[in-house]
């Protein structure tokens, strides 16, 4: 199982013009590293152009996860 973790910067923030970067993972699980790059690309080519408007940029990486058997479960909000 294969997941995609994500680092989202936020380019020249405040007087400094210092970056801001978070980690995160994205709450999917995939069967193999090539259906993780190929959602990995869709998702960059999807939000790339706001990404570019608003001066944030966006590196996604696909892991093996450590929990060969894991899945995620979406709970209504």
């Amino acid at each position: 199982m294969f997941k995609l973790t994500a680092v989202i910067c936020f380019l020249s923030m405040g007087v400094n013009n210092l970056d801001l970067c978070i980690k995160g993972e994205i709450p999917m699980m995939y069967s193999t590293y090539e259906e993780c790059f190929k959602a990995g690309e869709e998702i960059i080519d999807y939000m790339n152009p706001d990404l570019i408007a608003r001066n944030i940029a966006l590196t996604l990486t696909c892991e093996k996860s450590k929990y060969q058997n894991a899945t995620y479960i979406r709970l209504p909000i």
